[in-house]
């Protein structure tokens, strides 16, 4: 089925009209992408050049904030508006429990002085002693000499 005929003819425009608007279209349309392409050519130059300090000064910045941030309260911990009460006395007794018999003995130190004229630090990276070898080892072949 084909679409009613209007009333009143439509003007038909002519070639000139046609690519003269065309290329106005086409004029447009280049400006415009023309425009994008600046702009991120001006972006990615921006970013390549003040990105990089910019990242470092903003994780700079968060990672001070964080660190000298107060710590957060567990959860189900009083805040200060709790504990503007006053302090009630303890009602249970104390219960103190036994200590070992030697309680008052000085306990052994974790890691002994080392030796004098030993560091203090062990610098080899095995800390364990090798084994002495069971068996001298076997020399290498030599290549044999020409008479």
């Amino acid at each position: 089925m084909q679409p009613p005929c209007p009333a009143t003819p439509c003007a038909v425009p002519d070639t000139e009209t046609l690519r003269r608007a065309a290329l106005r279209r086409s004029w447009m349309r280049d400006r415009r992408v023309g425009r994008r392409r600046l702009a991120w050519r001006w972006t990615l130059w921006l970013l390549g050049r003040y990105g990089p300090p910019l990242a470092a000064a903003v994780l700079l910045a968060a990672s001070l904030a964080w660190w000298l941030a107060p710590t957060a309260a567990p959860p189900g911990a009083p805040t200060d508006a709790s504990t503007d009460a006053a302090p009630v006395a303890a009602t249970a007794p104390r219960v103190v429990a036994p200590g070992p018999a030697d309680a008052g003995a000085p306990l052994p130190p974790l890691h002994p002085a080392p030796a004098p004229g030993r560091p203090l630090l062990r610098l080899d990276p095995n800390p364990m002693p090798q084994p002495a070898p069971s068996a001298p080892p076997v020399p290498a072949p030599q290549a044999p000499t020409e008479p």
